[in-house]
């Protein structure tokens, strides 16, 4: 359009959920990111109202302390923490105000969000944003825009090595491909011959 697109699009002035919620916000540089599920609302719809769980990616243990203590200050917000091992300092930090979780996820630090994203199960979760502005592949906007659910290359590699993958039941497989099918998303050839081969 000619270098006129930011005169035909209306900016919006708030963003409803994270700052109603007040909570601390992500930044694209340095982080933390919002990754995953939201970050996917967030691509299609520009905001988090059809989200009930974000998920908070932190660059390093110290930068996730840092916010669960800010988001542990927030006036009427509830929390808990959920180990996941612990001899180790793995761990999630829940904090609900409202109707809204925010899951500050104490694991998988990297130094960008790329990193942590291609370890997900699937294309279209490999979004992050910082709330005003999104980041994804070529191949993970493609997915979303043509509904189609596909595994990601990391996962396709694990399942392959069936490394790790103890919990990956066909019910639990089936809870996670309902979730995006209910979001109008199909899975492709790959994933139903994977499913027919291996569950």
């Amino acid at each position: 359009m000619f270098g006129l697109e930011k005169w035909f699009v209306k900016p919006i002035e708030k963003w409803t959920v994270l700052d109603d919620c007040k909570v601390p916000l992500p930044k694209m540089v340095g982080g933390p990111w919002i990754i995953g599920g939201a970050a996917l609302e967030f691509v299609q719809t520009r905001d988090f109202q059809n989200v009930r769980d974000i998920d908070y990616f932190f660059r390093s243990y110290s930068q996730y302390d840092r916010f669960v203590s800010k988001f542990k200050r927030i006036k009427g917000a509830k929390y808990d923490v959920v180990n996941y091992h612990p001899s180790y300092r793995d761990k999630n930090c829940n904090i609900t105000i409202g109707e809204y979780t925010f899951n500050l996820i104490g694991f998988g630090y990297a130094n960008s969000p790329k990193i942590i994203a291609d370890s997900f199960d699937f294309t279209v979760c490999q979004v992050w944003t910082d709330g005003k502005i999104y980041e994804c592949s070529e191949r993970t906007l493609n997915d979303i825009n043509n509904k189609i659910l596909a595994f990601t290359p990391c996962q396709e590699r694990a399942h392959e090595l069936h490394n790790n993958w103890e919990d990956l039941t066909l019910e639990n497989l089936e809870k996670r491909i309902r979730k995006y099918r209910d979001k109008g998303f199909e899975p492709n050839e790959e994933m139903i011959q994977w499913i027919l081969k291996y569950l």
